[in-house]
């Protein structure tokens, strides 16, 4: 995750703690789903999916 946040999109690292507790947050609020990607035993990518509400279809949906 640190590549992606500071390599790919330039930011700067939130820091591990806030890290942690957004995942903390997706998974056991289950506002969210993580999956991870790993070939030969190594992590090669992953994508991260919010719940939200839609306001078009005035229910929950994923982003």
């Amino acid at each position: 995750m640190h590549e992606y946040d500071v390599g790919f999109y330039n930011n700067p690292w939130p820091g591990d703690q806030a890290i942690e507790l957004l995942i903390k947050n997706l998974l056991n609020q289950q506002m969210g789903v993580q999956f991870v990607a790993e070939q030969d035993g190594k992590l090669i990518g992953f994508a991260t999916l919010y719940f939200t509400y839609s306001t078009m279809k005035a229910k929950p949906s994923v982003t």
